[in-house]
């Protein structure tokens, strides 16, 4: 992804809802996750989530300004190439990996 590259993966598997602003509904979080871009820049707290239609989504860490009730990105990707990027490579990891981890809980 033009000398952007994922070094390094965390995932964690989770099993709860959390609220979608964009509706106000619920989802199934799959997964969160921390990666390291190009050994030099982390990002922790990125989240795959499942919606209504069974495909996944990532969603980056956000907060809520106590004044004005709005949440806000910590850090997001700007291009949508590198969302589709991240994107891709967490859901192919959760994929190949899900099952790892539940294994090595039991």
């Amino acid at each position: 992804m033009n000398g952007i590259e994922i070094t390094n993966i965390n995932m964690t598997l989770a099993n709860y809802e959390c609220r979608v602003r964009k509706d106000g509904g619920y989802r199934k979080v799959l997964a969160n996750f921390n990666i390291i871009l190009n050994n030099c820049f982390a990002i922790n707290s990125i989240s795959l989530i499942m919606r209504e239609d069974n495909s996944a989504f990532v969603a980056f860490y956000s907060r809520k300004d106590k004044e004005t009730n709005q949440f806000y990105n910590i850090c997001y990707p700007t291009k949508k190439e590198l969302r589709e990027y991240i994107e891709d490579v967490l859901i192919n990891y959760y994929n190949e990996h899900q099952h790892d981890n539940e294994e090595s809980k039991n």
